[in-house]
């Protein structure tokens, strides 16, 4: 079920993102093609998912034994609506940070010590590769 609707938003995403101004090349992303790349890989993804459950059957995924295993599924739609919220209220870094150190404790670390060193690592270098190589500034 999350696929599918992970689908009909790609789909949406991909067509509202044809619509987007075209820029005069001055940015280094790139003017409009950046997220029509996005909504491409996004479908290419949930392509994949469903030529598998197709191929593989849908048994595996049917394993939902409890309603903590039903918050499991869908808590990263959760923590992106957070995320987003969050980069505005407090900022890009510290929005980053909090997003990651979850995601990865979310993802099966033990420690919150090492969940929270995994982020600042990851945190300081997309800063880094925004504010240096894609000379993208951020507001405060």
């Amino acid at each position: 079920m999350i696929a599918t609707i992970m689908t009909v938003l790609f789909i949406i995403y991909y067509f509202e993102a044809a619509t987007i101004p075209r820029t005069n090349m001055e940015d280094k992303v790139g003017p409009g093609a950046f997220p029509q790349l996005i909504g491409m890989f996004g479908l290419l993804m949930c392509a994949c998912f469903f030529f598998k459950v197709l191929r593989n059957g849908a048994i595996q995924y049917e394993k939902i034994v409890g309603f903590w295993d039903e918050i499991k599924g869908v808590a990263i739609l959760f923590m992106i609506f957070g995320y987003v919220l969050l980069i505005d209220l407090i900022g890009y870094p510290p929005a980053t940070f909090v997003f990651v150190t979850i995601g990865v404790k979310f993802l099966g670390e033990r420690t919150w010590w090492v969940s929270a060193a995994v982020a600042g690592v990851l945190t300081a270098a997309c800063y880094g590769f925004f504010v240096a190589f894609l000379d993208i500034t951020f507001s405060t």
